[in-house]
C-alpha cells in the first residue's frame, strides 16, 4: 500500500490518498527507498522494488490546475525537488491535464508533455518518483473546473455556468449531461467516440514516459463522476483505457479511482481487472473522527 499525504496550496488538492493493488499475501520485506530508483512493480497487493523489497512511499499532490497546466509555470521545479528530498518524501501525485495533453481533436501537445517531462527528471534527480496523475475536477474550466478540453464537453445547448467548486456536481444540468456523453462514449469531432479521444491522450502520455524508471505509474481519471452512468459503464471505460496505456507500455502500474462517492463512504462495485498490475486509488477525506481513524 502506498500512503500519499497531500499538501494544500495554490493549485494543490488537499486530501489522502491510498493505493492498493490487487488482493496478495506474498511479499518480501525491505528499505522503503529501493537505491537508485527503478520501475516499481508489485508482489500481490504490495508494491515493490526490482529486488522484491517492499517499497512504502510517501509524497504530496501537485497539480496546476492554471493555464498553462505545467507545474514549471506555478513554480514547482528544482528547488521544490530538493525540498521534498530534504524532508523525507520521495513520491509526487503529478497533476497531468487532458486538456492540455490534446488541446484540439487528436493533435496531441508535445511541449507540454516536454515540460511535464522535464519537472519528472527533476524530481527524479533528487530520489523522487512521479504518479502521473489524469486530473479533473467538474470536468471543465467552463463549470468551474478544470481537466476537459471545451471541445470534449457536449451538453446538447444546456446553459453552462461556473459554480465555486463543488456545487457544479449537484447543481448543473450541463455538468451532468456532459458527463453523461463521455461515460456513454457519445461521438465527437470527427465522429470519434469521446473516450476514444481521451484514450488518446492517455496513449501519448505513456509514450512519453514508457521507459522512465522513477514513474509510479498512471492515474486514469480523478474523482470520476457517475452523473446516470452505471458502474458498468465505469468499468468499461477504463478497460478501454488500460488497453490503450498497455498497447504503449507493458510496465508501468497502472491506477484506477471508485466514483468520487467512495471516497465519502459509497461502496464501489468495481470488479478486478485481469492485468497484474493495475491497482485501486481512492482519496480519504476524513470527514469525521470515525472516518480518519478507520484510515489510520
Amino acid at each position: 500500500m502506498v500512503t500519499t499525504r497531500l499538501k494544500a496550496g495554490v493549485g494543490i488538492c488537499a486530501v489522502a490518498t491510498s493505493l492498493v493493488v490487487g488482493l496478495g499475501t506474498s511479499f518480501v520485506a525491505g528499505s522503503p527507498n529501493p537505491a537508485g530508483g527503478g520501475n516499481l512493480g508489485n508482489s500481490g497487493r504490495w508494491i515493490t522494488d526490482a529486488s522484491g523489497r517492499v517499497v512504502i512511499l510517501h509524497g504530496l499532490n501537485m497539480v496546476n490546475k492554471r493555464t498553462p497546466y505545467t507545474p514549471a509555470s506555478a513554480g514547482f521545479g528544482a528547488a521544490a525537488a530538493v525540498t521534498l528530498a530534504d524532508n523525507g518524501f520521495d513520491v509526487v501525485r503529478l497533476g497531468v491535464l487532458f486538456q492540455a495533453v490534446e488541446p484540439r481533436p487528436g493533435v496531441i501537445s508535445h511541449s507540454y508533455l516536454a515540460s511535464i517531462a522535464k519537472t519528472v527528471s527533476q524530481l527524479a534527480s533528487h530520489g523522487v518518483y512521479s504518479l502521473l496523475d489524469f486530473h479533473q475536477d467538474e470536468m471543465s474550466s467552463e463549470f468551474g473546473g478544470e481537466g476537459f478540453p471545451k471541445w470534449a464537453v457536449e451538453t446538447d445547448g444546456l446553459k453552462v455556468k461556473r459554480y465555486v467548486f463543488p456545487l457544479a456536481y449537484v447543481e448543473s444540468k450541463a455538468l451532468n449531461r456532459a458527463f453523461d456523453h463521455f461515460w456513454s462514449d457519445s461521438k465527437g469531432p470527427n465522429s470519434l467516440g469521446l473516450q476514444q479521444l481521451y484514450v488518446s491522450a492517455l496513449e501519448a502520455v505513456a509514450r512519453q514516459f514508457k521507459g522512465d524508471p522513477w514513474v509510479l505509474g498512471y492515474d486514469l481519471f480523478n474523482e470520476p463522476w457517475p452523473a446516470g452512468a452505471t458502474t458498468q459503464q465505469l468499468t468499461a471505460f477504463y478497460a478501454r483505457a488500460i488497453e490503450g496505456i498497455r498497447s504503449v507500455d507493458q510496465h508501468h502500474l497502472i491506477w484506477y479511482e471508485p466514483w468520487v462517492t467512495f471516497n465519502f463512504g459509497i461502496p464501489t462495485g468495481i470488479p478486478s481487472f485481469p492485468d497484474s498490475g493495475v491497482g485501486m486509488s481512492f482519496h480519504d477525506y476524513c470527514l469525521g473522527t470515525k472516518g480518519c481513524a478507520a484510515s489510520a
